[in-house]
């Protein structure tokens, strides 16, 4: 099944986003800046402070789990 996610920075920090073996992202996002990537297989996101991000999935916001996110996939939910 396709899901959408959108990564919403609320201050600067830095992201990785992986779909598969796939780097999807990989970079500083600036506050407010918004990214949105269509994915149809596992995606993990990597962030160092999850208190600076909200994250959408398929347009419903997300829970993160504790800062720092390593190799979350936001379709387990939290852990």
């Amino acid at each position: 099944m396709e899901q959408v996610l959108e990564i919403v920075a609320l201050r600067p920090i830095h992201v990785r986003l992986a779909c598969g073996e796939e780097n999807l992202l990989e970079r500083r996002l600036e506050k407010e800046e918004r990214v949105t990537f269509p994915c149809s297989t596992v995606f993990q996101l990597h962030a160092p402070r999850a208190e600076s991000l909200r994250v959408h999935l398929n347009g419903e916001e997300v829970a993160l789990p504790a800062s720092p996110l390593r190799g979350w996939n936001p379709a387990e939910g939290t852990p």
